[in-house]
Order: structure tokens, then C-alpha cells, then sequence
């Protein structure tokens, strides 16, 4: 039971710091202008930040091993991991990220599974369009892979 409890607080969390769009929509609205705001209330956004445009190459396709801190999924996953080429310079915030390897993961921590990289067209050798998005304010996630055209929270695999 406490195994489980673990584990469902760990998914919650990287649920919410893996997406700014789902830790923004869940953050409390701004204050009435002239108002200040209650202690304790906002959660995260919202957030701003500066996208940064480049090339996600990716480097290997592998059978991702079961990570005992966080559910498995319904189907074999998969280790996905690119390199990020930025097409202009990057802020020394995210310099350290260029060429660096990454593991692509769905929004909930989950790794990819078959039919998700063959929907998407991920394949080694592959290059993706990819943004580096690096927080400018806010107290969101602070730098964050996206890639144009791959939707990171579909779960069709899981549907039967």
C-alpha cells in the first residue's frame, strides 16, 4: 500500500512538472488589479517563457527497463532518446542542453510505446522538429522540450 501510495505521488508530480500548459491551467487566477493577493494560494503559472527553435535527432530505440517508482505501461515501452541541435544561440540557462542526450518521455512519465513512435514517425536517425522552451517567468517546470506535431499526452495505447 505505502509502494503504491509512492508511486501515485511520483506520477502526480511529474505529470505536473513535465507539461506548463497543465501546471498553468491549474494555478489560481491572477488578483483583481489593485488587489493583493492571498498568501498561499497560487500554485505555479503562469509562466512565460522563450522558445528557443532547433532539430531533435534521434539517437537510439530500446526496450525501456520497468522503473520501480512509477506504474508501467499497458504496453512495451520504449526508451527513446534524441540529441537537440538549437538553430541559433541559446541562453546560458539552456546552453548546457545543446548535443546533450535526452530521453523522450509522455507527459506522464511514461515511456513511448510502438505504435506511438510509428503514429508520430520516431525512429532512429529521425530528426524532429524541436523547442527549447526556457522559463522567463513564473515558477513553472524551468526548461522544456517540446516537439511541434508529436502530442506527448497521447495515450491511445492504453485504449484496447
Amino acid at each position: 500500500m505505502k509502494r503504491t501510495l509512492v508511486a501515485a505521488v511520483a506520477l502526480t508530480a511529474a505529470m505536473l512538472s513535465a507539461s506548463p500548459t497543465f501546471a498553468a491551467s491549474n494555478a489560481s487566477p491572477p488578483p483583481a488589479k489593485g488587489k493583493p493577493e492571498p498568501m498561499g494560494i497560487r500554485v505555479g503559472g503562469p509562466c512565460t517563457y522563450a522558445d528557443h527553435p532547433g532539430t531533435a535527432t534521434i539517437l537510439a530505440v530500446t526496450p525501456a527497463a520497468p522503473d520501480k517508482d512509477v506504474p508501467t505501461p499497458p504496453y512495451p515501452g520504449l526508451t527513446v532518446t534524441y540529441a537537440f541541435a538549437p538553430v541559433g544561440p541559446l541562453p546560458p540557462q539552456g546552453s548546457h542542453l545543446a548535443g546533450k542526450v535526452q530521453t523522450m518521455t509522455l507527459v506522464n512519465g511514461w515511456p513511448p510505446g510502438p505504435r506511438f513512435l510509428e503514429k508520430y514517425g520516431i525512429r532512429p536517425g529521425a530528426a524532429l522538429p524541436c523547442v527549447l522552451r526556457v522559463i522567463q517567468s513564473g515558477t513553472c517546470t524551468p526548461l522544456l522540450f517540446e516537439f511541434p506535431g508529436i502530442d506527448l499526452a497521447d495515450y491511445f495505447e492504453i485504449e484496447k
